[in-house]
């Protein structure tokens, strides 16, 4: 099954290198646009990261870089929603998130630097990822939702399909067939195709006014 675990992973990349250059190239939102591929590459380094037939050192140490890369995409969704919704006027607020983001990449580090590579050494990705994506990136959508309903919607769907894959991916027990991870990573595609859509619009409307 090792190889549909690359394929689930390299579907998030192709999603998102696909998204980029399409949907992303039409809206001026830079910084969200940086979240989007950061997500894909983050997920292509994991693809060949869990590749069995490449040296264990090389496995971890793609799989730690892989989570490095994870980190700075969910800081760049949390930066987007906080210059998105003028809270970067704010000084408190932006650093705040430059912290938080600190705080999380030192986390992931010392638990990488222990146990490379290890599901367990994940945490702090799934943990600043409530922080950055729910707390400050989805929170922010909901208290503007009235603002673009339909399409501020759609970006915290999506959000809420990728919180929803790192439960399934961290509380999920491994069993014969579909991993969990697996199902995880068609969600976090289908999540980048929902906020990206909702992003677009919203730009797309904007910018007829």
């Amino acid at each position: 099954m090792i190889w549909f675990y690359f394929g689930t992973n390299f579907f998030i990349l192709l999603t998102g290198i696909f998204l980029y250059v399409t949907w992303c190239k039409s809206t001026n939102q830079s910084i969200y646009n940086q979240f989007v591929i950061l997500t894909a590459v983050s997920a292509g380094i994991a693809a060949f990261g869990h590749l069995e037939i490449l040296p264990i050192l090389w496995q971890k140490g793609l799989l730690v870089l892989s989570r490095i890369v994870n980190i700075l995409a969910i800081y760049s969704f949390a930066a987007h929603s906080i210059i998105h919704f003028g809270y970067d006027k704010y000084s408190g607020i932006k650093k705040a998130n430059v912290l938080l983001f600190l705080a999380g990449l030192s986390w992931l580090l010392v638990l990488n630097y222990a146990n490379p590579g290890s599901k367990t050494a994940f945490l702090p990705v799934i943990v600043y990822g409530a922080v950055g994506m729910v707390g400050i990136g989805m929170l922010s959508y909901i208290i503007h939702l009235k603002e673009d309903f339909k399409n501020y919607l759609n970006v915290v769907l999506g959000v809420l399909l990728i919180l929803a894959s790192a439960v399934i991916f961290k509380l999920i027990p491994e069993a014969d067939g579909i991993k969990p991870s697996d199902v995880s990573h068609i969600l976090i595609a289908f999540a980048l195709i929902l906020m990206t859509y909702g992003v677009k619009r919203h730009d797309q409307n904007e910018s007829k006014k």
